[in-house]
């Protein structure tokens, strides 16, 4: 069997498998980072990638910035001659992207200036996400599960429609236009200062959430209800049924609740799809088998811009 090219120190990235405690992504396609967090050995790892062809800069505090000396600050191009699929940062599409790397993490992505960028953020010392209060919101409600797997922090202007009627218009029959407009405006939800997708697990239940945080209990409530009104009267964009019952294969919509996040004075909004881990009556152990297919079903209506029950102010 082909070896992955970073199970072991001294293969692509210098860092060995079960070193990573972790993962993070953000951004969006084409300039997405992958974060790998666990206890690493920087200099270890610019010795690797020195034997690529890689410089290596000192930014303090933030890291050792590795760079290909022939395109150090510019993107990384496809080159699928080069492929290898055991390189997570870029690999399977040939690309020799820059990184950034500590003794807490490695982060690569395609865009030069996101890594420079991030690198520069550290050294500046400025708030972590960490202590931002809306994520400490979410932070607290998602500690109330026995175990959270996934977790994917959403800009609410990514969620916003500028033209809500032209993706309506998208419908397979256009007379429910009208009655998807209507029922937005009938439905008004008030704006949200951040969104947050989570894939949990409770005794065997594996659940898809979305949390939503206000800065005060009567728009939460309002929210909450207008939520589970949205979800079973609008009709999901790619489907012809609303989206409770287009989400019915991924599992049970079990709740929208609206609750004051602890630690905080933030509430949150939260909508949870939830599934048995394995089908009923199965001879294999439950407690072994995760389909994530709730947590997948909204990540993917996500993806596809199939939003419009979380469109605000309208």
């Amino acid at each position: 069997m082909a070896d992955s090219g970073w199970r072991v120190p001294g293969h692509t990235l210098g860092i060995d498998f079960f070193d990573i405690t972790g993962t993070v992504e953000f951004g969006a396609p084409p300039s997405q980072a992958l974060v790998l967090l666990g206890e690493f050995t920087p200099e270890q790892i610019a010795a690797r990638f020195a034997t690529r062809d890689y410089g290596a800069s000192d930014m303090g505090n933030a890291g050792i910035l590795l760079c290909p000396l022939n395109h150090c600050a510019t993107d990384a191009a496809t080159n699928l001659i080069e492929r290898n699929p055991g390189n997570p940062f870029g690999g399977a599409l040939g690309r020799r992207q820059a990184a950034l790397a500590s003794s807490t993490f490695l982060l690569s992505s395609p865009s030069y200036q996101v890594v420079v960028g991030t690198g520069d953020l550290i050294r500046e010392a400025g708030t972590p996400l960490s202590d931002l209060e809306d994520v400490r919101a979410i932070a607290a409600i998602l500690a109330a599960h026995d175990h959270v797997l996934n977790v994917r922090l959403v800009n609410p202007l990514l969620l916003s429609v500028a033209d809500p009627l032209r993706l309506v218009g998208n419908l397979v029959h256009p007379d429910a236009v009208r009655s998807q407009l209507e029922e937005l405006a009938a439905q008004p939800l008030p704006p949200y200062s951040l969104a947050a997708y989570a894939a949990t697990i409770d005794g065997g239940i594996e659940h898809g959430l979305v949390v939503l945080t206000y800065s005060d209990e009567e728009a939460a409530l309002y929210a909450a209800n207008s939520i589970e009104m949205r979800l079973n009267s609008l009709t999901s964009l790619r489907r012809e049924v609303s989206y409770a019952v287009a989400w019915s294969d991924a599992g049970q919509l079990s709740f929208v609740s609206a609750t004051q996040a602890q630690g905080t004075d933030l509430w949150a909004v939260v909508v949870q799809l939830s599934a048995p881990m394995s089908e009923p009556g199965s001879s294999i152990d439950f407690q072994n088998i995760r389909s994530g297919r709730p947590y997948l079903r909204l990540t993917d209506d996500l993806s596809r811009r199939d939003v419009l029950w979380l469109l605000p102010g309208r």
